[in-house]
């Protein structure tokens, strides 16, 4: 509609209103509470062992549901031994459970379908519950008065007379009812299986359920540490049909924790997995099958214990998998995953690894949007090499995480336009980013991570973009010697945006620390670490390059350089090192020196300590050299940890921190400039603080409640959300979040580029926020981008303030007014979607 008249007439006639009805309550610019950023890079699986899983529909789409140990899923801080999984994202299932859940099942009372779990717990939420409860889709209620053990196992069977929840376990009672390790909730009271079972010492203990019709003969099959059955002889396995117990043949000779029916092409048999070593009074090695008459053993069975199977077919037809902590299956390599397709056991690559025993103690299948694959829970932080935290899932090809982020810590960051974007570079340890394979570097653009090609061989600890003249290019330095699928490249590589390639021949041992710099005799890049010869090139620990070739400054150090930094001091800029060194040049320099481009120098007395990082700060009194690292004291003062140059002398940051500082950047996050160190202290100025901490000149203040562990890098970056500080190292969560070794610091992200003054609403204010801008010529005000400030930019940030059209005639007097605005405010959301 009439956008002529709107870029000529009226525009100037809203800024005028807007100046006269809101006068001047709020600008752009007021400070924000940052905050830690919550899904910005994920984080994969849970924090501690799973033990039992289920799909189940709530009725906002079926999901995969896991207990066990674990208290954070995804860093889902509320996620206490129980949490969802939708296929993308993890969530609690309301605040968790008191304990451990052992098993979980899907079973309808009359009232509607409902999540039961059963476990050692005695809270479900706020809720008193023994050992058992229900969730409903919104809350936690208990199943009648429980029973009085821990319950293993859960299944819905029909014995005839209904559908009904049974329960295995180590208990003895259930509702008040005698019922010795197993019992029955028909959904209003429980009820034992006649006299239930036995052990010879101590109380029966059932590790699992397996419901199974073949037609005629409808029966539950029940496994674990028993001994009698409704008084027969019945070890560890045992049949209920209903109304009577028999028997399986002599049963095992040891625990039953696994059960499951698989038809290998010659009809369904019943396949039970555990401990034992004879089945029937054969050799069965932790697996055997069970025909309906006899035991007998499946192949060469396995090394180690069998604790779940389940049916999968991955595209080559049904097969049967075992999980457990083997680590052979009938003689081929297994780690704690195999498959047997009837004839034979084929191990999954890789298997699973990590933690104290490793293995597999649960498995589902899920269709999780990808199509359908088999979830592997358990005691194990590894699958196929990759770091996935207890839990992943098979698709019948590779073994994958559950959750994005990094799979490894990160060592590196560094913000860079490589020509397409100015984007956030992450190097590390790690292997995948996000959903993609990166071997130890890769791209965030803000919104996906891509792979550098086939990245690098080994642990990137260094990035830097410099431009040789040939075009800009991220540099990264570290351990490595090869670009998998490139060219060899020893500790320092160059990626144009499209392949890596070697610079010069490299050097001799680590880099740990790039920079670009121009000391007057061009720009060049500074690479230290610690390596004696750069090419053919003695440099010790510290050397330029121009674009073509590797050249010392002057002899160097006598030990390792870790960081680097340009600093005036008064005097001129100049390039100043830190790291483990005592002489520079030759000269005495304690851990860090100044290089003018001819000579170094010392920095008076130096610290007492190895120096990890340095920045340049200004806290209000002028700008000043910053140091940080593992030293106590600097120019003799106590200083820990971090110290003060101001280009004549060394002066603490307080008490300083309680442990070592690996990073330093300068961030602002609202309330004005301030200086932030990273990583492994726990406080700050004696204040808790997590790993990371906010100078601001005059004291140290926390950042929520930091990381759950090391941080080894900082850099500010803006994703089209804001400049953000963004941090990576070794941690899970940050301010209780998820955050896959990476996490973001700043003012909370809004979809809405209307929304300047950061409120989370769209109202009039945002629209004086917009004026001020404007007035004072902002770059940020031009929002149609053409480079100028004009009326069109007045209109494309209405444009912006919601998809719908803003210049309309809403109140029907025939003009565009601000009275047209306001009507249009009332009568509409102006949310962001």
């Amino acid at each position: 509609m009439r956008a002529g008249s709107m870029r000529g007439g009226v525009v100037p006639v809203v800024l005028g209103l807007l100046a006269v009805v809101l006068g001047g309550q709020r600008a752009v610019g007021q400070p924000c509470e940052p905050e830690w950023a919550e899904g910005v890079f994920g984080v994969r699986g849970v924090n501690d062992p799973i033990l039992a899983m289920t799909t189940w529909n709530d009725g906002s789409g079926e999901a995969l549901y896991v207990g066990g140990q674990f208290t954070t899923a995804g860093g889902q801080p509320d996620a206490r031994r129980i949490a969802r999984w939708d296929g993308s994202s993890w969530s609690p299932v309301g605040t968790g459970m008191s304990s451990t859940v052992r098993s979980l099942a899907v079973f309808d009372d009359g009232t509607g379908e409902a999540l039961y779990a059963g476990g050692s717990f005695i809270h479900a939420g706020e809720v008193r519950v023994s050992f058992i409860a229900r969730w409903d889709g919104s809350a936690w209620a208990p199943v009648g008065t429980g029973v009085d053990g821990s319950v293993s196992t859960l299944i819905v069977f029909d014995d005839g007379t209904g559908p009904a929840l049974y329960a295995g376990g180590n208990f003895t009672t259930a509702g008040g009812v005698s019922a010795n390790g197993i019992a029955r909730w028909d959904g209003s009271a429980w009820s034992p299986l006649g006299e239930g079972l036995g052990a010879r010492f101590g109380n029966a203990h059932v590790q699992s359920l397996l419901a199974f019709d073949n037609g005629s003969d409808p029966a539950l099959y029940v496994g674990g540490n028993f001994n009698f059955a409704g008084g027969l002889d019945a070890n560890h396995i045992a049949r209920w049909d209903g109304s009577t117990w028999s028997t399986l043949g002599s049963g095992m000779n040891h625990v039953v924790p696994a059960l499951a029916i698989f038809d290998d092409g010659g009809g369904p048999d019943l396949y039970a997995g555990g401990t034992f070593t004879r089945a029937g009074g054969v050799d069965a090695t932790r697996i055997a099958r069970w025909d309906g008459s006899a035991w007998s053993s499946v192949d060469t069975e396995m090394d180690g214990a069998v604790a779940a199977l389940s049916v999968f077919d991955d595209g080559e037809g049904p097969a049967l998998y075992a999980g457990g902590v083997f680590t052979t299956a009938g003689g081929r390599q297994a780690n704690g995953l195999a498959r047997w397709n009837g004839a034979t056991w084929i191990g999954i690559p890789g298997g699973v690894a990590g933690g104290v025993d490793p293995g597999i103690a649960a498995l589902q299948a899920y269709d999780d949007g990808d199509g359908l694959q088999l979830y592997a829970g358990g005691a194990f932080t590894t699958a196929a090499g990759v770091r996935t935290n207890w839990i992943t899932r098979w698709d019948g090809s590779a073994l994958s995480p559950v959750g994005s982020g990094m799979d490894l810590r990160v060592y590196a960051l560094a913000s860079f336009d490589d020509g397409a974007g100015r984007a956030l570079y992450a190097g590390g340890w790690f292997t995948t980013a996000g959903a993609v394979e990166a071997s130890r570097v890769a791209r965030w653009d803000g919104s996906a991570w891509e792979p550098l090609a086939g990245g690098l061989s080994s642990t990137v600890s260094a990035l830097a973009g410099f431009d040789d003249g040939t075009g800009p290019a991220i540099y990264a330095g570290g351990s490595f010697t090869a670009a998998p699928g490139g060219p060899r490249v020893f500790h320092i590589a160059r990626w144009d945006g499209s392949a890596w390639s070697p610079v010069g021949s490299g050097t001799n041992a680590g880099v740990g620390e790039l920079l670009a710099y121009d000391d007057g005799a061009g720009s060049a890049l500074y690479a230290a670490g610690s390596f004696t010869f750069a090419g053919d090139t003695r440099v010790n620990y510290i050397a330029r390059w121009d674009g073509s070739a590797w050249t010392p400054l002057g002899t160097g150090m006598n030990d390792g350089v870790g960081s680097l930094a340009i600093f005036d001091d008064g005097t001129g800029p100049a390039l100043y090192a830190g790291g483990g060194f005592t002489t520079a040049g030759g000269v005495g320099a304690s851990r860090v020196a100044r290089w003018d481009g001819q000579d170094w120098t010392p920095l008076g007395a130096g610290v007492n300590g190895a120096v990890y990082d340095l920045a340049v700060f200004d806290d209000g009194t002028g700008p000043a050299l910053y140091a940080a690292g593992n030293f106590t004291t600097a120019g003799g003062v106590e200083a820990n940890r971090i110290a003060r140059w101001d280009g004549l002398e060394w002066t603490p940051l307080g008490p300083g921190v309680d442990n070592r500082i690996f990073a330093l950047s300068v961030f602002d996050d609202g309330s004005g400039p301030a200086l932030y160190a990273a990583g492994n202290f726990t406080t700050a100025g004696g204040v808790e603080a997590n790993h990371i901490a906010r100078w601001d000149g005059g004291a140290w203040t926390p950042l929520a409640t930091g990381t759950s562990d090391t941080v080894n890098a900082l850099v500010v970056f803006d994703d089209g959300a804001g400049p953000a500080l963004i941090a990576g190292g070794a941690f899970v969560t940050a301010g209780g979040v998820g955050s896959g070794y990476l996490a973001r610091w700043g003012c909370p992200t809004t979809p809405c580029p209307a929304d300047l003054d950061a409120d989370g609403e769209l109202t009039l204010f945002d629209f004086l926020a917009y004026q001020n801008l404007f007035a004072a010529g902002d770059p940020a005000a031009d929002f149609d981008g053409d480079g100028s400030l004009t009326l069109f930019d007045f209109l494309a940030f209405q444009n912006a303030f919601d998809a719908g059209d803003l210049i309309a005639d809403c109140d029907e007097d025939g003009s565009l007014t601000i009275f047209d605005f306001l009507c249009y405010q009332n009568q509409f959301d102006l949310g962001c979607e």
